[in-house]
């Protein structure tokens, strides 16, 4: 079980290294900075807060053993997913590149 979790920590360091690294060509650098710090702090606080859910509802019930690879799972897998939906959005929707841009006048 060490294995799979290790596995899903290694995910999330890769989707959060490719969302770091990954970053479009817009002029404004400052607005890129902030989408990037804003969209680490909610995914970060979404994580947390799933990691409490499973805590709270899974400790002393029966499943009181595995709460907590549960929860480092479904933690690690909502990290990294959220990582790599926000990175498709900064890159192909809200900061895309002049040359991406197929909906300015006079491109049909």
């Amino acid at each position: 079980m060490d294995f799979i979790v290790l596995f899903l920590l290694l995910l999330a360091v890769i989707s959060l290294a490719a969302f770091i690294f990954f970053q479009p060509d817009y002029p404004n650098k400052r607005a890129i900075s902030v989408y990037n710090i804003t969209m680490i702090t909610i995914n970060v606080f979404i994580t947390l807060m799933f990691f409490l859910y499973m805590k709270f509802n899974y400790q002393g019930t029966i499943d009181d053993e595995w709460w907590l690879f549960m929860a480092l799972c479904g933690s690690f897998i909502l990290f990294a997913v959220i990582s790599i939906v926000t990175l498709l959005v900064r890159n192909f929707y809200l900061f895309r590149s002049s040359s991406q841009n197929f909906y300015k006048r006079g491109r049909w």
